[in-house]
């Protein structure tokens, strides 16, 4: 009995031991300190701008590690998470998560190069060959704007004015340091026969005639004619132009300021027109009104070619049958629409050895003399 009793106490002994236990491990689990968080860490996909200037870069992150919910300071002001609608540039954020712990990065957006500058102009050109009333306009595409302009002349504008023929360059600077430049060479300004000949204008005056001597083949209808070269020699012609019967170079017409042989727009030049010329050279009303002789001092000489006025007479000589020429090099034509009867028409005469113009209406319409044409005022 002794013995039984003494086995229900060491029970119990163990029984208190394995219950203390069991007190002390729940203590132990409801008091267990939980692992640090993971480090804060940022993953981005960056989108730069398509082009120059744009502003539709992008920055997208991916938080990791640290306790949520994050919180997002940006550099633009921004506490979205993304951002978008970026210019280039540099962005900074601030992530910080519910512990206050934070991280903190940098991207940058890369620039795209701009567009190269292209250079377009479009042009004036100048009345003839020695006035300076043309023009020069500059229109640029690409780089980006604003532009800076520098012509050769000094200007610093995109139009150019009051310019004569000539060779003009322009550089253009854009404002992101871009650099072009163009040269644009003004030509005199020129008139084409049905023949596909260029004449060099000049504007004199309020008229406009031709600097040389006609020698299209053809009327404006496509009709071809009868031309002269100087004793037959057609390589004359380029200089010379052709000699042509008043009938030819009237093309039938009898009416003064007929179209005639001219190309479309011009004509051939009256009388009176061929004294306006005269007068605004400096002949007087009673020098130019003198007929069947010399006048106008100086004036013949001026009107030759390498004269002070352009018009460049070139001592073509004529034809007073098929065949018969003479004066070449020493006296040239010029027909007038205007007839002196019905076998006669007016001419101008210029000599080498004479400084005034000839008025005559003396030689018969079947000679051959040079044409020049006028522009139509309309």
């Amino acid at each position: 009995m002794l013995q039984l009793l003494n086995i229900s106490k060491e029970i119990k002994k163990y029984l208190y031991i394995i219950a203390a236990c069991q007190i002390f491990l729940v203590g132990c689990k409801k008091n267990k300190i939980d692992s640090p968080p993971t480090p804060l860490t940022i993953q981005e996909i960056i989108i730069h701008p398509s082009e120059y200037g744009a502003r539709d870069g992008s920055i997208e992150i991916t938080t990791e590690g640290g306790i949520r919910p994050y919180t997002y300071e940006w550099s633009n002001q921004k506490t979205t998470q993304n951002i978008y609608g970026l210019y280039a540039g540099t962005y900074s954020v601030r992530v910080c998560d519910a512990r206050d712990s934070c991280i903190c990065d940098t991207f940058t957006l890369i620039q795209p190069d701009s567009p190269d500058i292209i250079v377009y102009h479009s042009a004036t050109l100048p009345s003839d060959g020695l006035s300076h009333d043309g023009m020069i306009q500059i229109s640029v595409h690409g780089g980006v704007p604003p532009y800076q302009y520098l012509w050769s002349t000094g200007d610093t504008t995109n139009v150019l004015e009051n310019i004569g023929v000539g060779e003009y360059s322009i550089e253009i600077f854009d404002s992101s340091n871009k650099h072009a430049q163009d040269t644009i060479i003004i030509l005199p300004p020129t008139i084409k026969d049905i023949d596909g000949n260029t004449y060099h204008i000049i504007k004199l005056g309020k008229q406009t005639w031709m600097q040389e001597n006609l020698r299209v083949t053809r009327t404006p209808q496509g009709i071809p004619i009868e031309y002269y070269a100087y004793n037959d020699d057609m390589s004359l012609a380029e200089k010379y132009g052709f000699l042509y019967t008043w009938n030819t170079a009237m093309n039938g017409s009898t009416q003064e300021e007929a179209q005639g042989i001219c190309p479309n727009g011009w004509h051939i030049p009256s009388d009176q027109e061929w004294k306006e010329l005269e007068m605004f050279l400096g002949m007087t009303q009673v020098e130019a009104d003198l007929e069947n002789t010399w006048r106008g001092e100086g004036i013949g000489y001026a009107m030759l070619e390498g004269g002070s006025t352009g018009f460049n007479v070139v001592l073509s000589g004529r034809m007073h049958a098929p065949g018969g020429y003479s004066l070449l090099d020493s006296q040239e034509y010029l027909w007038a629409s205007t007839e002196y009867g019905d076998y006669y028409a007016y001419r101008r005469c210029f000599a080498y050895n004479d400084s005034k113009v000839g008025r005559w209406n003396t030689f018969p319409k079947t000679y051959g003399f040079s044409v020049r044409c006028v522009k139509n005022n309309n």
